[in-house]
Formats: C-alpha cells, sequence, structure tokens
C-alpha cells in the first residue's frame, strides 16, 4: 500500500478555517483530483472544522488535528479531525426530512447531511477522550 500522508495541529478557531483550507488545498495539490472531488472535500472538510470550533470546547479553548491521508492504491481520500471536546458523534444526527416546511424544520442537522451526500463515507470513535471524525471521497 502507498500512502501519502500530511498533518495539521491548530487552535480550534473559526478563523483559522483559512489555514486549513490552505493546507488541504496544498495536500491535493498536483494529484490527479478531479475540481467536483476537491469542492466536495473542501466543502464538507469547512462543516465539520467549524462545527468542532463552535461547539467542540463551549467553556474552554481547544486544538483540532487534522490528517490527510491519500490511499494511491485505492484511491482514497481521507480527512480526519481528531479534537478533545465534548463528545459528539454526527454519524448519529438523525436525516433531516428536507421534504418539510422551513417553518416547521427543526435548526440544525443539515450540514452533515450534506456532508453525508457529498462523501463516500464518514466514520466515527470516541477513544482516549478524543473524538475521530473521518471523511472519506473515492477519487476514481
Amino acid at each position: 500500500m502507498i500512502l501519502m500522508e500530511n498533518n495539521i495541529y491548530i487552535p480550534a478557531l473559526i478563523e483559522n478555517w483559512q489555514v486549513v483550507y490552505d493546507f488541504l488545498g496544498k495536500c491535493m495539490e498536483g494529484k490527479d483530483i478531479e475540481k467536483n472531488h476537491i469542492v466536495s472535500i473542501l466543502f464538507a472538510s469547512e462543516e465539520i472544522y467549524v462545527n468542532i470550533s463552535k461547539y467542540a470546547y463551549p467553556e474552554s479553548k481547544g486544538n483540532v488535528y487534522v490528517n490527510f491521508e491519500h490511499d494511491l492504491h485505492k484511491n482514497l481520500l481521507r480527512i480526519k479531525f481528531i479534537d478533545e471536546g465534548t463528545p459528539f458523534d454526527p454519524t448519529k444526527v438523525p436525516i433531516p426530512d428536507v421534504t418539510e416546511s422551513l417553518e416547521k424544520r427543526k435548526i440544525g442537522g443539515l450540514g452533515i447531511f450534506i456532508v453525508n451526500k457529498v462523501m463516500d463515507s464518514m466514520e466515527y470513535t470516541h477513544k482516549c477522550g478524543q473524538n475521530n471524525l473521518t471523511i472519506i471521497k473515492k477519487i476514481k
């Protein structure tokens, strides 16, 4: 297996999204990845990163570790987000009823719903006091 990997460890602040965006952009630069896949990956990553920044550390400040993996053998990209904030499993968020009128819809959950639609899979574990969320995209 050929695996290319890059990491960044950064304070989980919304204003640091640009740093994460640039990091992921550099990781994907020069690889044979379709533009629509890059857009999907960046959109999903922003949703996850912003959610961590807003909700993982409600009473303190914390960090987030972002790991980018390109599995050349399986043609997969994996973006892993690890934080030590409040445990939260986005894979357990109920699927919103998008056919319901806006007035009747509950607030929240739509971003995670869209992440599930644009990525091929999302995996979550909580171990050793850490949230581990991985989003996966098949690129060929």
